[in-house]
């Protein structure tokens, strides 16, 4: 985990697949994002990721998973962006440069297009948008979720909540560790403030 300011989160993200599973795993988690007006913007290959493509083994996890993802989509919570030619070529040259799916390279590229923050929970992908996009462009949902204990939408009650949540509908990236350890960070700058 890299060092965060609790204090500073982009409130506006390109965000890819494995991210917007972990904000959505956690409905307490997801509902303080949009009272602190959180907005996301994903691509349509994350779409197809999250939500069309066919899976070997459907648990009922990923069911709850797609269906929460849908029904932000419908009420214009997430947005979806679809990306032309020439966005579409500095994916190709992105993937030739590291081993990632097209979820995590068409944000990388759509957030280096509009000039955005881009959120994963991914450390390939991580790494590679702060070598694409620069450090403090990218940002990951523990790093969310520190922001919102320091801003008090999600207060010291919510914390094991979300970590309840997440772990019930975990998807790829287990991230309870983070979350403790961004918890105590929010607590301490609050305590500087």
């Amino acid at each position: 985990m890299m060092s965060f300011d609790v204090r500073n989160f982009n409130p506006y993200n390109i965000i890819d697949s494995c991210a917007i599973q972990n904000v959505l795993s956690s409905l307490t988690l997801y509902s303080a994002t949009l009272q602190a007006r959180c907005g996301f913007m994903c691509t349509g290959f994350v779409h197809y990721e999250c939500v069309v493509k066919n899976r070997s083994k459907e648990t009922i996890e990923d069911n709850e998973i797609q269906k929460r993802f849908v029904n932000a989509i419908s009420r214009g919570e997430v947005l979806i962006s679809h990306l032309d030619i020439e966005d579409l070529q500095d994916v190709q040259v992105l993937e030739n440069r590291k081993k990632l799916g097209m979820g995590e390279l068409s944000s990388i590229a759509i957030a280096k297009k509009f000039n955005q923050v881009f959120m994963t929970d991914d450390l390939k992908a991580r790494k590679l948008g702060i070598a694409i996009l620069g450090p403090g462009r990218v940002q990951t949902t523990p790093q969310l979720f520190g922001w919102l204990i320091f801003g008090n939408f999600l207060l010291d009650s919510d914390k094991d909540r979300v970590i309840e949540e997440h772990q019930s509908l975990e998807k790829r990236i287990p991230l309870t560790s983070f979350f403790e350890k961004l918890y105590l960070v929010a607590l301490e700058a609050k305590c500087m403030k």
